[in-house]
């Protein structure tokens, strides 16, 4: 089985991530990254919808691999 989407909350708060490539997602849910200050890049290919504040707070954020996203939720990078 292979993860296709990020839920709500999945990885709210983890400081401790650093990277994140996942080639199959193709959604983010809603604060699925919030307020990880320590997450630098971001590889995911097949995203195509990102919910509001998925990356917020996110402040070490340099790198995102997105090319086929299509919808982008409000305040997704604040």
């Amino acid at each position: 089985m292979k993860l296709t989407s990020i839920r709500d909350y999945t990885f709210y708060g983890c400081s401790k991530l650093e990277s994140v490539e996942m080639p199959n997602v193709t959604s983010i849910g809603y604060a699925a990254f919030y307020d990880c200050s320590n997450l630098a890049s971001v590889e995911m290919p097949k995203v195509e919808s990102i919910v509001g504040i998925a990356f917020s707070g996110c402040s070490s954020l340099a790198s995102v691999e997105m090319p086929n996203v299509t919808s982008i939720g409000y305040s997704a990078f604040s």
